[in-house]
C-alpha cells in the first residue's frame, strides 16, 4: 500500500486574510472527498407561500356569488461552486462561483354568481357565469466570478473573485397576463337526460390586441338508458349511460414577448466603431429574437363518444371512449435557418393535425374467502392515430422540422403522415470489401474513402452502406427517408388492490407497445464526434476482417460522415415499468384514543421498482423537453440523454386527530 504525502500550503484571500490550506479536504480539489463536499453545497433555497381566500355570499334566493383569490409567490436563491480540475494548470486560483435569485408569483382572481333550482321534482338546472383574472411575473438574476484563492465556501462570495472574470444577467420570465369571461349551464330531467354547455372566452398578452381574444365553447349530452323504463327487468345492469361532447379549447403557450421583435446590448453582434477607429468599437444592439404579430390561439376541437356500463350491482364497470381531435393554427417555433442571422424566430401558427383514438378502461371489485380478501382489479388500453392534414399555407410543400438541443432536428413532419416521424438514412449493412463498395452508389468523402487494414490501403471497406431511395447513383440529402415512429400502437395499464383485514397491498404498473426511439446518446459514445467516454461496442463490435459482422462500421479517426442521422439509431422503445407498489396496515380501530387518535396507517412503498425493456438506454419513457412549453419542441421520442426515472423507496406513518 501507498501513502502519498500532500504538503499543507496555506491560501489567503485577496484582502490577505487567512483563507485555509490547499491539501485539506476544502481546498483540494484533487482529494475525492472535496469534490463529493462541494457537489453537496450546490443547489437552490425555494422560499414558497401559496394560499387561498375567498368570500361567498346568498344574495337571492337560488342565486349565490362568490369571490376568490389565489396567490403562489416563490423566492428562489441558488449557489454553484467550480471546482478546480485535477491537473488544472492553477490549481490556486481556478475556484469560481456563480449565484442567482429569482422571485416569481402568479394570483389567480375568480368571480362567479351561480344559480340552483329544482322544479316539479324532475327538471335540475344549476348554472353559473363569471369571469377571472390571471397575471404571472418573474425575475431572475445572475452573479458569477473565478479565480478564488480558497475552496472555503465561507469566502466564496462574489466580491472576493477576481474582477475581471464578472459576468452577470438579469431578465424577466413568466411575465403574462389572462383574462377570461365563462359561463356555464346543466340541465337534467329524472337524471336521466342530461345536458351541458359552456363558452369561454379568453384574452392573453402573448399575442396582439387583433389576436388576443379567442372564444371556446363546447356542448354534451348524455342518456342514463337504465332510468328507461325499458331497462328495470334486466338485472345484470346496474348503470348504464350513453353520453357524447363537442367542444374546442385553445393554447397560448408561446413564451411572454412573441409578437415582439426585442433587442439587447451586444458588442460582438452589434459593435461598430462611430469614428472610424478599429480599435475603439461603441457597444450597439442586436436582435435577439424577431418578432410575429400574427400570431392567434391554437385551437383544438374534440368529438368525444362514450359509454358507461356497471354490471352486477357495480361490481364490474366498463368506461369506453371513441373520440377525435382536431387541432388548427398549431404554434410552433421553427428551427433557425442561418440565413436569418443571430435572431431567435417567433413562434408561428404552422399546421393543423388530427388525432383519432379509443380509450378502454374496466374494473372489478370482489370478495374471496368468505369475504375476508377484498380486492380491485383495474386495467386501462388506449391508442390513438396521428396525422398532419395541412402545414403553412405559405409553403405547403415544406416538411416542418423538429428542433435539437445540442445536436441537428432529426424529427420531421409531413402532409398525410403522423407529426414528427424520425428521418435519416437507411442502413443496409457494411461493406465487405473494395469491389462492393465501388459498385455501390457512391457517398462522396465515405465509400470513396482509403482505410487501412492489414497495411493495405483500401477504399470503403468497413463503411456503412447506405441505400440510395432515389436510384441516381448517389447518396445525398435527397436519400434521407422515414426510418421510424415516436408514437405507439397502444398504452395499457394494470392497477391491483387486495386487502386482507387490516392490510392493503396496492400494486400498479403501466407499459407503451409498438414506438421508436432515436437513441441520440449513440452520437457521442460510438463514433468519433466527441472526446470522452466509449461504450464497449466501439472496441469489439466495430467492423474488422475478423468481425464482419459486427455492427459499427471500421473505425476510421477522420470518420464524420457514419455519425449522421440513420437507422442505425432506431430502437423498438416498447417497455412495462412497475410505476408504484404499496403495502399499508390501517391501525386498529380504537388504537391510541386516550391520546386522541381517531385513526392512522403504516406504509411501505417502492416506486418504479423495475422496467421491462429492450431498449439500450438508460430509459426508454422519452417525452418532450421542457422547451415544449413555448412551442420549442416536437422531437418526440428523441434520446440525447434523458435522465432516467429514478427508483424511490419510502416509509410513511399517517396519523389523524
Amino acid at each position: 500500500m501507498a501513502i502519498r504525502m500532500q504538503p499543507i500550503v496555506p491560501v489567503y484571500d485577496v484582502a490577505g486574510n487567512y483563507a485555509g490550506t490547499l491539501g485539506s479536504n476544502l481546498g483540494n480539489a484533487k482529494n475525492p472527498v472535496a469534490l463529493l463536499e462541494r457537489a453537496g453545497q450546490n443547489g437552490y433555497r425555494d422560499l414558497r407561500a401559496l394560499g387561498n381566500v375567498y368570500a361567498e355570499a346568498d344574495i337571492l334566493k337560488d342565486f349565490t356569488l362568490r369571490s376568490s383569490f389565489g396567490l403562489d409567490g416563490t423566492i428562489a436563491y441558488g449557489t454553484y461552486y467550480g471546482i478546480p480540475e485535477p491537473e488544472a494548470s492553477e490549481p490556486v486560483r481556478t475556484y469560481s462561483v456563480r449565484k442567482d435569485g429569482q422571485y416569481r408569483y402568479s394570483w389567480t382572481w375568480t368571480n362567479t354568481l351561480s344559480y340552483k333550482k329544482t322544479l316539479a321534482s324532475v327538471h335540475n338546472v344549476n348554472a353559473f357565469v363569471g369571469l377571472e383574472s390571471i397575471s404571472a411575473f418573474g425575475e431572475f438574476i445572475e452573479g458569477f466570478r473565478d479565480r478564488y484563492y480558497s475552496g472555503d465556501p465561507s469566502l466564496l462570495y462574489l466580491d472576493i473573485g477576481d474582477q475581471a472574470t464578472q459576468t452577470n444577467r438579469n431578465y424577466a420570465f413568466n411575465d403574462y397576463r389572462l383574462f377570461s369571461y365563462f359561463g356555464q349551464a346543466n340541465y337534467s330531467y329524472r337524471d336521466k337526460y342530461l345536458f351541458q354547455a359552456t363558452l369561454r372566452r379568453d384574452a392573453s398578452s402573448r399575442f396582439l390586441a387583433a389576436q388576443r381574444y379567442a372564444t371556446f365553447p363546447a356542448v354534451s349530452a348524455g342518456w342514463r338508458i337504465t332510468g328507461e323504463p325499458f331497462m328495470k327487468g334486466i338485472s345484470t345492469i346496474s348503470d348504464l349511460k350513453l353520453r357524447a361532447g363537442w367542444g374546442q379549447t385553445g393554447n397560448q403557450e408561446i413564451g411572454d414577448y412573441n409578437a415582439y421583435t426585442t433587442y439587447a446590448a451586444d458588442f460582438d453582434r452589434g459593435g461598430y466603431s462611430l469614428n472610424g477607429n478599429p480599435n475603439a468599437y461603441n457597444t450597439g444592439f442586436a436582435i435577439q429574437r424577431f418578432g410575429n404579430p400574427n400570431a392567434r390561439w391554437e385551437t383544438t376541437t374534440s368529438i368525444n363518444v362514450g359509454l358507461d356500463a356497471g354490471l352486477f350491482n357495480n361490481a364490474l364497470e366498463v368506461n369506453l371512449d371513441v373520440y377525435e381531435r382536431k387541432t388548427t393554427g398549431l404554434l410552433y417555433t421553427r428551427p433557425r435557418p442561418a440565413t436569418v442571422g443571430q435572431g431567435d424566430l417567433p413562434a408561428e401558427n404552422v399546421a393543423a393535425i388530427r388525432n383519432r383514438g379509443v380509450d378502454l378502461q374496466v374494473s372489478y371489485r370482489g370478495k374471496a374467502l368468505d369475504n375476508n380478501i377484498r380486492y380491485t382489479v383495474t386495467g386501462n388500453f388506449s391508442t390513438y392515430r396521428n396525422e398532419v392534414l395541412e402545414l403553412n399555407p405559405a409553403s405547403p410543400n415544406e416538411p416542418l422540422l423538429g428542433l435539437g438541443s445540442r445536436l441537428p432536428a432529426v424529427t420531421r413532419s409531413v402532409v398525410g403522415q403522423p407529426i414528427s416521424l424520425f428521418c435519416g438514412y437507411i442502413i443496409d449493412g457494411i461493406f465487405q470489401t473494395a469491389e462492393e463498395a465501388a459498385a455501390a452508389p457512391q457517398f462522396p468523402g465515405y465509400n470513396d474513402a482509403e482505410v487501412v487494414i492489414n497495411g493495405q490501403r483500401v477504399k470503403g471497406v468497413g463503411k456503412f452502406k447506405y441505400r440510395d431511395i432515389n436510384n441516381d447513383g448517389q447518396i445525398t440529402a435527397d436519400d434521407q427517408a422515414f426510418i421510424g415512429n415516436p408514437h405507439p400502437k397502444f398504452n395499457y395499464g394494470l392497477n391491483v388492490s387486495v386487502g386482507y383485514k387490516n392490510f392493503d397491498l396496492t400494486v400498479f404498473g403501466q407499459g407503451v407497445v409498438g414506438n421508436d426511439v432515436f437513441n441520440y446518446v449513440r452520437y457521442w459514445t460510438d463514433f468519433n464526434t466527441f472526446q470522452g467516454n466509449r461504450t464497449k461496442d466501439v472496441l469489439y463490435n466495430s467492423w474488422t476482417p475478423e468481425n464482419p459482422g459486427a455492427k459499427l462500421p471500421i473505425l476510421d479517426e477522420n470518420d464524420a460522415i457514419s455519425s449522421r442521422a440513420s437507422s442505425y439509431f432506431i430502437e423498438k422503445g416498447s417497455y412495462f415499468r412497475m410505476r408504484n407498489i404499496q403495502l399499508t396496515y390501517s391501525l386498529p380501530k380504537g388504537f391510541g384514543s386516550r391520546l386522541g387518535l381517531n385513526g392512522g396507517s403504516i406504509y411501505v412503498q417502492t416506486t418504479n421498482a423495475f422496467t421491462i425493456t429492450n431498449y439500450s438506454g438508460l430509459d426508454p419513457e422519452i417525452t418532450l423537453r421542457n422547451s415544449s412549453a413555448t412551442g420549442e419542441d416536437r422531437q418526440l421520442g428523441v434520446d440525447e440523454g434523458r435522465y432516467p426515472t429514478p427508483r424511490q423507496f419510502l416509509v410513511g406513518l399517517n396519523l389523524a386527530f
